[in-house]
């Protein structure tokens, strides 16, 4: 900081900054509108984008200019300025809608990709318009999962990939795809205004309320005959999925204050989960019903009650069911470092192991409230006050409460013993305040993004599980272990996260701007108030046009634990649930020498008294270049070290050399969180983004990376407390090379194309044993001298396809409806 500090004193200052606010008729405003100033002979003097507030700066000489402001879906707006030393009144710029015919004309100039000085407008980010999204194949219209191979693994906390929905931060989006205005990953690296990096989190802008009445409906059909055959399935799975999705928005009556906007979804799938299993007698396979439905309702309505003040007031309802879901057991984090238990992304997707016998039901329920207040204070003071409450609910049930065996990569039959219900209360709160003057625009703001009670009961392996480290000791009736939860099933406990940040842009020339920022974060559970995090970036634009922009930038970004472990520290600290494990017990009776299961050692789960914030230092250096008018190029060198990171360790892992003397009788499993983990990454990011002559336009990203680090999460436990010399290894998420991809193309009058192709190379894997060695009651010791993560596997390529063509009903599209129709095409 110090550096850039010292950097930019010695640079001259520029006699004026323009500042202004950009929005539409509603007064809602636009980010990411296209900026220029243009000479009085139209040359080109300074080019930016709107922030996400709807405001702008730029730095001018004094004398006759015009600024020019252009965004999708609007009429340009142009105002000539006097530019003098004495101070230029803030320009108020409102854009008009424009026709469909006109639109598409803008969208062949003004929507096209622009170098820029601007912290948020990084060549190397992947940005989705809502357009983009209609011509795209997105599965199942799932546009989080489609965009996430952008994301950065190395990026994400423990808490999983950060959403932010109109800049606050929810569990996940929803919003349904025809709501969205766009969506933006690696928007602004090191903002200081979030928790996590911008590889980090998925940014999702939805639709302001309209003046005019407008919506769409989209149904989207798939059928189990255009699938490909299932390797692991005898037959082909029948399956069907049915979606009905739309939005509509317009004036409340005839307001011309009031405007409103209503979206929602059905999804109804007719899913079959393919069963695997290789029992004693014979190899099962089948394919096992797991219907599932999910509904999502929004209503937002917006109210200008003058220029200056707006209002907005949003209630979402998400409901879902899942019928029969056959995953795997391992619910308890104390179990999660058993593979046998924790099983693959494939095996919950299929089922697996898994028998129909030992599924499970799932329900949830999510209700939010949110309201807006955006009141412009003065044309160089914005507030925007954010409040959100919600309330979830979500259920489990097993099919049968009797007790599971679970047999390592054979077989999972019995009970599911899942039987589990969490409610939970949250109020969010956020306040930011921007205040402009002169070349600074400074930001800062008070976020509370949980403050929640949750509430608990569990009735999870109230009857027991046994587990056989082969198929070969079931048959012989040795298993390995047995666990079990005795105790009280109903639990109360309180997350709470509170944060703040200020930051500076300043705008030192027309081609030097620097973003200076720090964040503070705490939680409860972990006794550390010491969690600031500076950030900085500095982008210098160069060359005879300025189409060149370097940029550097570091910053501390702080990790938090997810609400999994807090609960878990809720049920297993005190002992509250007794959670007993046996080693090498009787079979099928564990208490066969008459002592009762309340005497038996109990497993417990604690975090370690100097457990601290985990965080990651991240740096990167990036060039970017104007490639042509519409499109730019960027390189991007990224690289963090993580420090403190979360992981686990069993203490009462029985003493070497014999392991069978454990260090605390009266405990069986002692897992303890702890902040001892540490990774290095390093990448190196090509980006391109825009257009490809008249025809092709989208983005497309290559990585070449390498992360090492010691631990695989919060709940990872080494095979061996006391032999921890094979952590050190491949990340479990090292993939060296990645190619993203997403274009559009239109061709001809009848072929609209869209491109979705995803390639990487292998991720690591483990050799284990399969056997218990160490007797600490999980199967997953590895050869003696075999680091973690030493295999490779194999590479992956996706290739997805989509064609549309619009249907106009009348001889004017933009005077009458449109109908699309069109065929996706997954996984060619």
């Amino acid at each position: 900081m110090l550096l850039f500090c010292l950097l930019c004193a010695g640079l001259p200052a520029f006699t004026q900054t323009i500042s202004g606010v950009v929005h539409d008729s509603s007064d809602a405003v636009i980010p990411g509108a296209q900026v220029t100033l243009r000479s009085p002979d139209g040359k080109a003097l300074a080019h930016t984008q709107s922030h996400t507030d709807g405001t702008f700066h730029l730095n001018a000489k004094p004398g006759k200019q015009t600024i020019e402001i252009r965004h999708d879906g609007f009429k340009p707006f142009r105002s000539q300025l006097n530019v003098a030393p004495g101070g230029t009144k803030p320009v108020v710029a409102v854009l008009e809608i424009q026709d469909l015919s006109q639109q598409m004309e803008v969208n062949a100039t003004a929507g096209a990709d622009h170098v820029s000085v601007d912290p948020a407008e990084n060549r190397d980010a992947a940005v989705v318009s809502d357009r983009s999204l209609e011509k795209l194949p997105v599965f199942d219209q799932d546009y989080v999962s489609t965009l996430s191979t952008f994301l950065d693994q190395s990026s994400i906390g423990t808490m999983g990939t950060t959403i932010v929905v109109d800049g606050m931060e929810q569990k996940d989006a929803g919003v349904t795809p025809s709501a969205v205005q766009n969506v933006k990953i690696n928007n602004d690296p090191y903002s200081a205004e979030y928790s996590r990096p911008g590889k980090g989190r998925i940014e999702i802008t939805t639709k302001t309320p309209d003046s005019v009445y407008h919506g769409t409906f989209n149904f989207i059909f798939r059928d189990y005959h255009l699938d490909a055959r299932n390797a692991f399935a005898s037959t082909r799975p029948v399956e069907q999925r049915r979606i009905f999705e739309g939005s509509l928005t317009g004036p409340l009556w005839k307001s011309k204050k009031t405007f409103f906007l209503l979206s929602g979804d059905y999804q109804q799938d007719n899913l079959q989960s393919i069963v695997y299993a290789q029992l004693p007698t014979q190899l099962l396979q089948e394919n096992v019903p797991s219907p599932a439905v999910a509904k999502d309702l929004a209503a937002r309505l917006l109210h200008n009650f003058n220029d200056t003040h707006t209002l907005t007031l949003q209630m979402t309802y998400e409901g879902a069911s899942k019928l029969n879901q056959l995953s795997p057991p391992g619910s308890m984090a104390i179990a999660a470092a058993n593979p046998s238990t924790a099983g693959t992304a494939q095996t919950q997707v299929l089922g697996g192991f898994v028998l129909p016998e030992a599924g499970r039901n799932r329900s949830s329920l999510e209700r939010h409230l949110t309201l807006s207040d955006k009141l412009v204070l003065s044309p160089t003071l914005i507030n925007q006050l954010q409040l959100m409450y919600e309330h979830n609910r979500n259920s489990t049930a097993g099919n049968s409460d009797a007790p599971q065996i679970n047999v390592q990569n054979s077989f999972v039959s019995g009970g599911a013993q899942a039987t589990q219900l969490a409610t939970e209360n949250n109020a969010d709160f956020r306040d930011t305040l921007t205040y402009s003057h002169q070349a600074h625009t400074i930001t800062g703001g008070v976020a509370i993004p949980n403050m929640s009670r949750r509430a608990l009961d569990d009735y999870v392996n109230r009857s027991g599980t046994y587990n056989f480290a082969s198929l070969s000791d079931y048959i012989n009736q040795q298993p390995y272990s047995f666990t079990q939860q005795r105790g009280p099933s109903h639990f109360v406990y309180w997350q709470k996260e509170i944060g703040w940040f200020v930051q500076d842009q300043w705008r030192a020339s027309a081609n030097l701007q620097v973003t200076l920022g720090v964040r503070w974060d705490w939680q409860n559970y972990i006794d550390d108030n010491h969690n600031f995090a500076p950030r900085a970036s500095i982008a210098y634009a160069f060359g005879p046009k300025r189409d060149y922009v370097v940029r550097a930038g570091s910053g501390f970004f702080n990790d938090r634990t997810s609400s999994g472990p807090i609960g878990n520290l809720a049920l297993y600290s005190q002992p509250s649930v007794y959670s007993i494990q046996l080693l090498n017990p009787a079979y099928p009776n564990p208490f066969i020498d008459g002592v009762s299961p309340a005497m038996q050692p109990f497993n417990i789960y604690r975090f370690n008294p100097r457990l601290r914030t985990p965080y990651i230092i991240m740096y990167s250096v990036a060039l970017e270049h104007q490639l042509t008018k519409t499109s730019t190029v960027a390189a991007t060198y990224r690289g963090s070290v993580g420090v403190s990171l979360f992981e686990s360790l069993n203490i009462n892992q029985p003493y070497p050399p014999l392991y069978n003397v454990r260090p605390f009788a009266n405990y069986g499993v002692y897992q303890q969180i702890q902040s001892s983990g540490r990774q290095v990454s390093q990448a190196l990011d090509l980006s391109f983004s825009g257009k490809i002559g008249h025809y092709l336009s989208g983005m497309a990203q290559y990585t070449y990376s390498h992360t090492y680090n010691n631990t695989s999460g919060i709940n990872y436990m080494p095979p061996n407390t006391y032999d921890l010399s094979g952590e050190w290894g491949r990340s479990d998420y090292d993939q060296h090379q990645r190619l993203s991809l997403l274009m559009t193309s239109s061709l001809y009058k009848w072929v609209d194309l869209g491109v979705g192709v995803t390639a990487a190379s292998g991720l690591p894997y483990t050799w284990t044993l399969g056997q218990d060695i160490y007797n600490s009651g999980f199967a997953n010791a590895r050869p003696p001298g075999v680091p973690r993560n030493s295999l490779q596997g194999p590479g992956y390529m996706e290739l997805d396809l989509r064609w549309s063509h619009d249907f106009a009903f009348t001889p004017k599209k933009d005077k009458g409806p449109v109908a699309t129709i069109a065929v996706d095409a997954f996984n060619l």
